[in-house]
C-alpha cells in the first residue's frame, strides 16, 4: 500500500509540473533579448546563438556539393514531415496564451507630411494584425502605443511574453509521433 502512495505522489508531482506554464519572453528595443522560462529556470536564447556564431567562425569546414537525388529525397521527406506537423498545429496554437504584448512605436521623419502618412499606414497595419492574432490565440494584456515623432528618428520597443502548458505540447508531440509511426508501418506494409 505504501508503494501505491509513493507512485501516486510521483504521478501527482509530474502532473503538477505539466500544468506549470512554459514561457517565452522576447524584448526588442535598443538590445535584443529572448528567454525561455519554466518555473524558476530561465534560459537566455541569444547567448547560445552568439556562442554558436563564434564556433562557426573558428571552424570552416569544406563544403561538399550535395547530389541532386539526395536533395530531392531530403525535400520530399521534409515536406512529408511538415504535413504531419501541420495537421494539429492549429489546435496547438489555440492553446498558446499571449500574456503580454507591449509595442511602443515612434514613427519619425524629417518631413511632417511623410511622417503623418507613415503614421497612418502603420496604424492601419498594426491594429488589424493584433485583431487577427487575438482571434487565433488568447491575449491577456496589450499595450500598443504608436505615435508620430516629427523631425526625429524612428523608435521601437516590443515586449512579448507567450506561454503554453507543457501537457498540451506533449499531447501534440504524441499525436505527431503516432502519425509518423503509422506512416512508417503503412510504407512497410506496401513494400
Amino acid at each position: 500500500m505504501t508503494a501505491l502512495y509513493i507512485v501516486l505522489a510521483v504521478l501527482l508531482f509530474i502532473l503538477l509540473l505539466l500544468l506549470c506554464p512554459l514561457s517565452v519572453k522576447i524584448e526588442i528595443g535598443e538590445q535584443y533579448k529572448a528567454y525561455v522560462g519554466y518555473l524558476f529556470i530561465k534560459y537566455d536564447l541569444l547567448k547560445e546563438r552568439d556562442k554558436q556564431k563564434k564556433q562557426k567562425k573558428q571552424e570552416k569546414p569544406q563544403k561538399e556539393k550535395p547530389k541532386p537525388e539526395s536533395v530531392t529525397k531530403t525535400l520530399k521527406s521534409f515536406s512529408e514531415l511538415l504535413d504531419i506537423f501541420a495537421k494539429d498545429a492549429a489546435k496547438l496554437l489555440k492553446k498558446l496564451v499571449l500574456n503580454r504584448l507591449k509595442l511602443t512605436l515612434g514613427v519619425g521623419g524629417e518631413d511632417a507630411a511623410v511622417t503623418a502618412l507613415e503614421f497612418g499606414a502603420i496604424n492601419a497595419a498594426v491594429y488589424p494584425l493584433v485583431g487577427l492574432i487575438s482571434s487565433q490565440i488568447k491575449i491577456k494584456k496589450t499595450d500598443i502605443n504608436i505615435y508620430p515623432r516629427y523631425n526625429l528618428e524612428w523608435e521601437i520597443y516590443l515586449n512579448i511574453k507567450i506561454s503554453i502548458l507543457p501537457i498540451f505540447v506533449l499531447s501534440y508531440l504524441n499525436k505527431v509521433i503516432l502519425r509518423i509511426i503509422s506512416k512508417k508501418v503503412k510504407e512497410g506494409a506496401q513494400k
